[in-house]
């Protein structure tokens, strides 16, 4: 199909004869004669639109696998970590545990009083060690689920800004087709010889 030059003060007479006020006329004849010479090699088309959208949502799922996958293996690690600290601290009190029995079966013979005072900073130590233990569990996990926290909230962040900037490339594409579309439609009328 030959390409005709578009005639704006012709599009704005024939749109007036059809009952379009005369601002009105000139307005659209304008924005066609834009329209018209307007370089349509970069707008998208229907099977762009649906590539995008279907990327899209490929990178959002594999996105969202990623991460409920990236969780997983911190609660794994997390729990392995905590678990391991738990066997540990168990293997250090029970290594204090008998290694105060064997003092104090030793001092027993000594003294009465030594055996007291033993017991006495066997029982702080024991109690300073179970309340630095859960102090340190503590921290750590407050550490942990902040920083989760803190991951899970930056990458909701990113991917609601990621949504937002697609929903806007998408209204500017829908709004070019409209355009598009109203310009062949005029451009199809005169060629049809109907206006």
């Amino acid at each position: 199909m030959l390409a005709t030059a578009f005639d704006p003060l012709a599009a704005a007479r024939d749109l007036k004869a059809a009952g379009f006020e005369s601002e009105q006329a000139e307005a659209l004849a304008a924005q066609l004669r834009f329209a018209a010479g307007a370089d349509h090699a970069d707008l998208a088309t229907k099977a762009d639109i649906e590539a995008l959208r279907t990327g899209t949502k490929a990178d959002i799922a594999e996105f969202r696998t990623a991460t409920q996958a990236d969780i997983a293996e911190l609660r794994t690690a997390t729990q392995a970590d905590i678990e391991a600290l738990r066997t540990g601290t168990k293997a250090d009190i029970a290594e204090l545990r008998s290694a105060t029995q064997a003092d104090i079966a030793e001092l027993r013979t000594a003294t009465q009083a030594d055996i007291a005072e033993l017991r006495t900073v066997t029982q702080a130590d024991i109690a300073e060690l179970r309340t630095a233990t859960q102090a340190d569990l503590a921290e750590l996990e407050n550490r942990l689920r902040t920083a989760t926290q803190a991951d899970i909230a930056e990458l909701r962040s990113a991917t609601r800004n990621d949504i937002a900037g697609l929903r806007a490339e998408l209204g500017t594409i829908r709004w070019s087709v409209g355009l598009i579309a109203a310009f062949l439609f005029a451009v199809g009328l005169r060629v049809f010889g109907l206006i």
